[in-house]
């Protein structure tokens, strides 16, 4: 049997391979190193007297796991409930695409931006409302301004905008909002 030392001797190579390569990949450094992640700055916001002040685990923790992007890009929203685009969570994109029937009731919407703009206590009307325009991707229609919006507040103290965002027909869309130096961008298909 010739052949015995031969596969004998290759097996062992290949192997011996093989140990110094997992040797290589696991010689790094054993402590563990922390994975620096960009601060979530923490709005300082005046809010009606009836709204908790805000709960900033809750926020950091929305900014840091919504999934989407920070940067300014154009998100597709596919079949997920809240996104991020740049400075803006809007939601639920789920339930709207779901619910969808070109009518104010079954068009809500709501935007969270980074920085919320402040306002004299007191003023709510006076709130600088975001611009959000909505585009066909799948025509060559123009650009409309769908949103009504209004400030409002959640139980844990975060401002967002309530809207109707009402979409006049089915197809693909980009919603975009700007405020200040929020911005966001975001696709869907209804």
């Amino acid at each position: 049997m010739r052949w015995a030392p031969r596969v004998r001797t290759r097996t062992i190579a290949v192997l011996a391979i093989g140990a110094l390569v997992v040797v290589e990949a696991c010689s790094g450094s054993t402590s563990r190193q922390a994975v620096q992640r960009p601060a979530v700055p923490v709005p300082h916001v005046n809010h009606i007297s009836s709204v908790p002040d805000l709960d900033t685990h809750a926020w950091i923790k929305l900014w840091r796991t919504t999934p989407g992007s920070s940067a300014h890009r154009c998100v597709d929203v596919g079949t997920r409930a809240a996104v991020r685009s740049g400075e803006f969570i809007v939601g639920n994109f789920a339930g709207y695409i779901e619910s969808w029937d070109g009518t104010p009731g079954n068009s809500k919407l709501a935007y969270i931006p980074l920085y919320p703009p402040d306002y004299a206590t007191g003023h709510a009307g006076d709130i600088p409302l975001p611009n959000v325009a909505a585009q066909r991707l799948d025509t060559s229609s123009d650009p409309i301004n769908p949103a009504h919006l209004g400030p409002a507040w959640a139980q844990n103290g975060m401002f967002f905008y309530a809207s109707g965002t009402l979409l006049p027909e089915r197809g693909r869309w980009r919603l975009t909002a700007e405020l200040g130096r929020n911005r966001g961008c975001f696709d869907l298909t209804l």
